[in-house]
């Protein structure tokens, strides 16, 4: 068996032995109508919480039926680049508890530029600015939310199916853009325990729609499959911790826009295996100040890539995410 089809067999046994822990065991006593309606849809927060993950605190996308509009003001520290600002307006649309969707363009107010220039005479240099007002690539999402389901002694869990397309508005030159229209498709189960685990599996033709709520100094474009293992866990104040480890591994030909660790010097490559490759960790925690109002916090560890990111978020919410009445 190969290093890498080692880790992902390690993170699912890891899944289901926590999984298996924290779920509360099966008693022969017989089920109320009450309690056997409760398994078949799940709570109005697991629902919140499995569409938010990598989009963002819950609320983004609304739990009730109707519209929803957010803007997201984020300040990180990258190991590579430096610092960045970036202002994310997004709006959602909520059909039924089933289906929604949403839509995105995050906005650098600020960030480092490195770019290779050729003189018509004489060798290529690197030339960094700061650049202003750069828009990234706007995604476009639609989830799909199944209803609760047993799995015997691993308990009940909730499924929601990701699709995403993103439109080529952000600079490939600036290395936040892929240049071309790029998907991802990921599933997403999570149990519904307290210390709830989930496993994501997805596909997709570029590393930007992986993890949104971090903006990496790596912009891949190609087949790429990414795996999650991590678990949700709800503290006091409607706060939520997130702790996942995290595989993208590439399948085919990649054309890849980074910054080099080591020189600092941007780069195109083509490359079936190597640059596209990364796997690590990421952190995050979201705490509610106000009723529209969650302050984030989020750190990211690409163990292939050497790359540290670090940052803080507001994300400001035109409904309130703890309204009730979710349509059944």
């Amino acid at each position: 068996m190969s290093m890498r089809s080692g880790r992902f067999f390690l993170g699912w046994g890891l899944w289901a032995a926590m999984a298996a822990t924290t779920c509360p065991a099966q008693t022969a006593t017989p089920q109320t109508t009450a309690a056997i309606q409760s398994t078949k849809n799940m709570s109005d927060q697991d629902l919140a919480l499995a569409v938010a993950n990598s989009l963002g605190p819950a609320g983004i996308v609304p739990r009730t039926t109707g519209f929803n509009a957010s803007v997201i003001s984020s300040s990180q520290y990258d190991s590579i680049t430096g610092w960045a600002n970036i202002l994310t307006p997004s709006l959602a649309w909520r059909f039924n508890r089933y289906v929604s969707a949403d839509v995105a363009t995050p906005l650098f107010l600020y960030m480092r530029s490195q770019r290779v220039v050729q003189p018509t005479t004489g060798p290529p240099y690197t030339d960094t600015t700061i650049r202003h007002g750069l828009p990234g690539d706007t995604t476009m999402a639609l989830h799909l939310s199944s209803k609760s389901f047993s799995m015997g002694k691993l308990g009940d869990f909730n499924d929601v199916l990701t699709g995403s397309l993103a439109a080529p508005t952000g600079s490939v030159e600036d290395g936040i853009g892929a240049g071309k229209v790029t998907y991802n498709v990921t599933n997403h189960l999570q149990s519904a325990s307290f210390l709830a685990p989930y496993v994501d599996l997805g596909i997709g033709s570029t590393s930007r729609l992986q993890n949104r709520r971090v903006q990496r100094s790596q912009t891949s474009r190609g087949e790429l499959a990414n795996f999650g293992v991590g678990v949700s866990l709800e503290l006091p104040r409607a706060s939520t911790l997130y702790l996942e480890g995290y595989e993208q591994l590439p399948l085919g030909t990649q054309t890849v826009y980074q910054v080099d660790p080591r020189s600092g010097r941007p780069d195109a490559t083509q490359n079936s295996n190597g640059l596209a490759e990364d796997n690590g960790i990421n952190l995050s925690l979201d705490v509610p100040l106000a009723p529209h109002l969650t302050w984030s916090a989020f750190y990211s560890r690409g163990l292939r890539l050497h790359e540290d990111t670090v940052g803080f978020a507001f994300t400001m919410l035109l409904r309130n995410p703890m309204h009730k009445n979710t349509d059944r």
